[in-house]
């Protein structure tokens, strides 16, 4: 409709004043229109024209409180010995952040492979597997668990943890401890990892004393051979265990000299 009226007046014009005055006056009118239109709203230069929530702005529920932690006792191990295994597992709230700290009485916390902060699965369950710090001395260790959500919501739990002295067992699979003299007699046993252990032969008038220290796995062997003038008949083998913290432990096996 506006073209119309603009191709109207310079017929007008042109007819009245001459065609250089019409151009001039449709020059002018062109302006004004252009300056009274209505310029298009403001759009961001970057936006998501398929994500619905791309402006929406997330923030955790200020109100939700934290489960306590509870220990699933079926699935956790607390009681080992040193450089023996643990295991820890508890239940609190979904996706909570989780962590403990165990010193055994020692100046620091225990950083031993496994104690890192972990986050709670779907249904609030989290486990840990570690082992016990080669000098932590015999006796119950408080361990102190905390859980937190994002929104600053907290609990904490504490149980404890035993070490014992560490087992030593005959492998008797492995040991061969019925020999006659001038052969090879062999002293298997599983132990903690890494424990330091000593074997004393008494059968002789001056004893021998050998000494060993148990692999990753506990195992630890000695072999010898019996010597001929070895007495017939059947002696005991000593083996001393010395854990990281100095404490001692004593077992002994029968040795059948044929």
């Amino acid at each position: 409709m506006i073209t119309g009226r603009v191709r109207h007046r310079q017929m007008l014009y042109r007819a009245v004043f001459g065609a250089p005055f019409a151009l001039l006056l449709l020059l002018g009118i062109s302006v004004l229109t252009g300056c009274g239109s209505s310029p298009p709203p403001d759009r961001p230069l970057i936006a998501s024209l398929t994500d619905p929530t791309a402006n929406v702005v997330v923030r955790p529920a200020t109100g939700q409180k934290i489960e306590p932690i509870q220990v699933v006792t079926a699935q956790s191990n607390l009681i080992s010995y040193s450089n023996g295994p643990l295991i820890l597992t508890i239940v609190t709230s979904p996706f909570a952040l989780c962590n403990f700290l165990i010193s055994y009485n020692l100046p620091t916390p225990s950083n031993a492979f496994g104690i890192v902060p972990k986050t709670a699965d779907e249904h609030g369950i989290v486990t840990w597997q570690w082992q016990v710090e080669g000098k932590a001395a015999t006796g119950i260790w408080p361990l102190s668990i905390t859980a937190s959500l994002v929104n600053g919501s907290r609990t904490t739990n504490v149980v404890n943890v035993s070490v014992k002295l560490p087992p030593v067992n005959l492998v008797s699979s492995k040991s061969v401890l019925a020999v006659a003299r001038k052969s090879d007699a062999t002293l298997t046993i599983s132990t903690a990892p890494f424990l330091n252990c000593t074997v004393t032969l008494s059968y002789l008038k001056r004893a021998k004393v050998f000494k060993g220290t148990a692999d990753a796995k506990g195992f630890l062997s000695w072999t010898w051979k019996v010597e001929a003038e070895a007495p017939v008949g059947t002696t005991l083998l000593t083996v001393l265990a010395t854990t990281g913290s100095g404490e001692q432990l004593s077992v002994r096996f029968p040795l059948s000299i044929q």
